[in-house]
């Protein structure tokens, strides 16, 4: 089933912006359960799962239009606004959606060093 819930996130089967509740309903469990199954089974709760995708499709996005607007980008994969798509990119990444997009402009243009190796 977690498999299945993962493998279905991941391929943008559920939608634009799936919810724990989408995820439960789509396994045919209550919340609580799939909570309890995916910390069980995983070590990570489904809420874990659904951020790191966004922040990941984010990532993406980034990478492939360095110059897009990021308030736009954390709309488009299910942030409420740029804020809190930059509190978990910079936990997940370890930049800030703006340097990273600065990383990925000067990699794009060949800039040495750009790619972060010292």
């Amino acid at each position: 089933m977690i498999n299945a819930l993962v493998a279905d996130v991941v391929a943008a089967r559920f939608g634009p912006y799936p919810t724990v509740e989408d995820l439960a309903a789509r396994a045919g469990v209550s919340v609580r359960t799939l909570q309890r199954d995916f910390t069980t089974f995983v070590g990570v709760t489904p809420k874990w799962l659904l951020q790191r995708h966004r922040v990941h499709l984010a990532a993406e996005r980034i990478a492939a239009d360095p110059r897009c607007d990021l308030a736009e980008v954390a709309t488009q994969v299910g942030y409420y606004d740029q804020a809190h798509l930059t509190a978990d990119f910079v936990i997940v990444v370890g930049l800030a959606p703006g340097a990273y997009a600065r990383r990925c402009a000067a990699q794009m243009a060949g800039a040495p060093g750009a790619s972060g190796d010292a």
